[in-house]
């Protein structure tokens, strides 16, 4: 990014530190959301994001085939079944009699929850730390590795960004300007500083 003609440059970004004594620390610049390459690393890893949304319609599907209900009570009756929600009356004695199918839709949400966990870390290790072939999460020492899943959690949740202050005259006066071939050019405003 250094080389974008920024009318305002990025803030130098603060570091998080995670991990402790025991496991090793490791300290990642605080970015205040993903990048575009982290969200791809993911991308690459998780597969089929869709792939828990897609079962849990087909298992909604055949539920209210079998219990005679629309699509929408089976998948409201799916979706809190998952959750761990209590369910009553009629719901509760279908969810039951469909607890198996129910049962491998939550292992599939737990499964991709932790796929996309080590996704997350493995998208920073390798763009915060520059080591970009680096996928050696199994051998991670469990609170380094909660750590940095909570500090990426941080992160995607940080993603909505308030609205830069304009920049003042004098900081527009001293930014390098871009040339119509894309190459920088020193303002007459610098020169001499």
């Amino acid at each position: 990014m250094s080389g974008l003609p920024f009318v305002q440059q990025p803030v130098t970004p603060k570091t998080r530190r995670c991990g402790n004594a025991q496991s090793g620390i490791l300290e990642f610049p605080v970015l205040g959301g993903l990048t575009v390459g982290e969200s791809k690393t993911m991308a690459k890893i998780v597969g089929n994001a869709n792939a828990v949304f897609i079962a849990s319609a087909k298992c909604a599907h055949r539920i209210a085939e079998k219990e005679g209900i629309t699509i929408e009570e089976a998948f409201n009756l799916v979706n809190t079944s998952i959750q761990g929600q209590a369910l009553e009356g009629k719901a509760e004695e279908a969810a039951k009699r469909n607890e198996d199918d129910i049962d491998k839709l939550r292992e599939l949400c737990v499964q991709q929850g932790d796929l996309s966990q080590r996704a997350l870390v493995i998208a920073l290790v390798r763009s915060r730390l520059n080591m970009p072939e680096w996928s050696e999460v199994d051998d991670m020492h469990g609170v380094l590795f909660q750590e940095i899943a909570a500090f990426g959690v941080e992160e995607q949740n940080a993603e909505e960004t308030e609205a830069a202050e304009p920049p003042t005259e004098e900081a527009l006066k001293k930014q390098p300007k871009a040339s119509r071939n894309g190459k920088r050019s020193i303002t007459t405003a610098s020169v001499g500083n």
